[in-house]
């Protein structure tokens, strides 16, 4: 113990020396806006990097949960299409192949869901035309939104954010509210906005609305678990998450093709 207070001591300037300097670097990056900007650019590319390297091993570990999923999906994937088809052959139903959103595979190289404020980084970026607000999902199943982008990776705000805001709606009558996550249960986000008149049921599917243009309408995201009045009005709906999100390994980036036109349409009404 004496040896370890001499060292300090010994050492005082030296380490006071290198605590201011800590602060006065926070100090410069919290309150200049270009300065934080470029910090967080080289530290999303170096996080991406680091955790590109780490990822591997990770994935080994929790690929027999990812092929567990994935094989639900494609069964469930094929039940839809036997399903349609003898829709179409029994009906004379036109269909379209023309869709407003591509999708581009990538793989989550880190992600967090231990805070409030959860993100996954993937390993694609501008290099291949991801852009900040694009949606992620899996599978059919909702993730989150980009907020950050680098040349080789992207950050991605996870649904288990409290920032995050997803409008969604009750699939079988297609009312519609907010859906948030409130930073308790991993499993469990919040629906709000829902009037009263509706009959709702545990079980219920909710999906997105499609009223954005970030995810298509009926992307995936839980089930009612319960729901009670709030100021009289509306419902508030507690939805139980169809997403792993311990076990995202391979996440799909949403682009809408029309997401400028819509954005400039939006722009001139607020205007």
């Amino acid at each position: 113990m004496k040896k370890l207070i001499h060292l300090f001591v010994k050492n005082f300037h030296f380490l006071l020396f290198i605590f201011l300097e800590v602060i006065a670097f926070n100090m410069l990056v919290r309150y200049n806006f270009y300065h934080r900007t470029t910090y967080n650019f080289i530290a999303n590319e170096v996080a991406g990097n680091i955790h590109s390297m780490t990822s591997d091993w990770n994935e080994y570990l929790y690929l027999e949960v990812e092929n567990d999923m994935l094989s639900k999906e494609l069964a469930n994937l094929n039940n839809q299409i036997d399903i349609l088809t003898n829709k179409i052959e029994d009906r004379d139903i036109e269909t379209s192949k023309d869709s407003s959103f591509v999708y581009l595979n990538s793989r989550v190289v880190y992600n967090n869901v231990s805070s409030r404020h959860n993100y996954l980084i993937l390993n694609v970026g501008s290099n291949d035309g991801v852009e900040p607000d694009m949606g992620v999902v899996a599978g059919k199943k909702i993730v989150g939104i980009i907020n950050s982008v680098t040349k080789n990776h992207c950050r991605v705000l996870s649904l288990l954010n409290t920032d995050v805001h997803i409008s969604a709606k009750i699939s079988k009558n297609n009312y519609y509210g907010t859906l948030t996550w409130e930073g308790n249960d991993e499993d469990e986000a919040v629906l709000k906005d829902i009037p009263i008149h509706l009959k709702l049921n545990k079980g219920d599917t909710i999906v997105t609305s499609g009223y954005s243009s970030i995810f298509p309408d009926g992307v995936q995201i839980g089930t009612i678990k319960d729901y009670v009045v709030k100021d009289g009005m509306f419902f508030q709906v507690k939805v139980d998450l169809f997403t792993e999100f311990r076990s995202l390994f391979h996440v799909q980036v949403v682009k809408n093709l029309h997401s400028q036109e819509i954005s400039s349409l939006m722009e001139e009404t607020e205007k």
